[in-house]
Parts: C-alpha cells; structure tokens; sequence
C-alpha cells in the first residue's frame, strides 16, 4: 500500500488504520448492540409464551414432530408435572439471565473510559507499527548479537512461522464462517 501510495508511510499507516477499526470495531460493536436487543426480545417472548399457556400445551405440540414427537411428549409431560410450578421456574431462571446481561453491561459501562484508553493507546501503537515497522525491525535485527548467518536464519524462520500462524487462523477463520453459513442456510 505504500509502494501503490508513493512511499507515503503516513498514508498508507492511517489507511490500514482505519480498515482495521472497519473490519473489527464496527462488526464487534453492531454484534454486542443486537446480542442485547435479541436478550431482551427472548426474555419478552418467553416470557408471553409462558403467560398464554403455551408451556401447558408444550407435550401436545412436541408430540407431532414427526420421529421423535413419540418419545418427547411424554418425557416432558412427567417433567412438567414433576417439576410442579416449572413456569415460576423457567421465568426465574430467564429473568436471571437478563440480570446477568444488564450486570455485564453495567460493569463495561463502569470501566467505558478505561476502555476507551486503551482502545485509542492501541490505534495510536498499530498506527506506528504500521508507519515505523520497517525502521524497528531493522533496529532490532541490528541489536540481535548474533553472527549474520545466525540472525539471517532466526529472522527468516521466524517470518516464515508467522506468516503461516497468520494465514492459518485467517483460513480457519474463513472455513468456519462458510461451515457456518452452510449449516445456518440448511
């Protein structure tokens, strides 16, 4: 990018800046603001179910699953009437879950400002890295009291190690995303 730029490090630092914020802080962000929007709407729906009756209707309604209708309806239905009040049970333990998503939320609300902090303390080292990389491993591979052979070989295996770390966990990354997507289409 700073060959294709002109030899603009500053350019092409910002640039890949900006990209990395794009590619993990806004689809990071848009994932926490739905998992909190999708809890809420959960706890609301069961919550409705719960009140119209639908955990009463539950065994009838399993047992027209085709295959396993025959063999689920009546283990729920000895479940239901062994747990006794399993709605007051099921509400608390959802309501508990709510709790536990409004704690978290209200702990990283608490610790915003050290967030932040630290969020831009690493877009200002990345920003560097990405401007002055080149320079500091030249000053490291110069501080290294190797012989030139021995530096030549640790410096090429280590490149060599992680590019390949690099690349395997993006594939992996990408694999699992189209397994993912398979899985979720079918």
């Amino acid at each position: 990018l700073s060959a294709r730029l002109g030899h603009r490090n500053g350019l092409s630092a910002a640039i890949l800046t900006v990209a990395i914020i794009g590619l993990v802080v806004v689809p990071l962000v848009i994932f926490i603001v739905q998992l909190i929007e999708e809890a809420g709407i959960a706890y609301l729906t069961t919550k409705t179910w719960i009140d119209g009756g639908g955990l009463k209707t539950a065994p009838a309604q399993l047992s027209q699953l085709p295959i396993i209708g025959g063999y689920v309806q009546p283990i729920l239905g000895r479940l239901i009437l062994a747990q006794g009040d399993l709605e007051a049970s099921l509400l608390h333990n959802i309501k508990a879950l709510s709790g536990f998503f409004v704690e978290q939320l209200t702990g990283l609300a608490t610790n915003l400002f050290l967030l932040i902090v630290n969020f831009l303390v690493m877009l200002f080292t990345l920003f560097f890295f990405f401007k002055d990389g080149d320079r500091l491993y030249r000053n490291l591979y110069e501080v290294v009291p190797l012989d030139e052979v021995h530096k030549q070989k640790i410096f090429t295996r280590l490149d060599v190690t992680l590019r390949a770390v690099v690349k395997g966990v993006i594939i992996t990354a990408m694999v699992q995303g189209l397994l993912a997507g398979g899985a979720y289409a079918v």
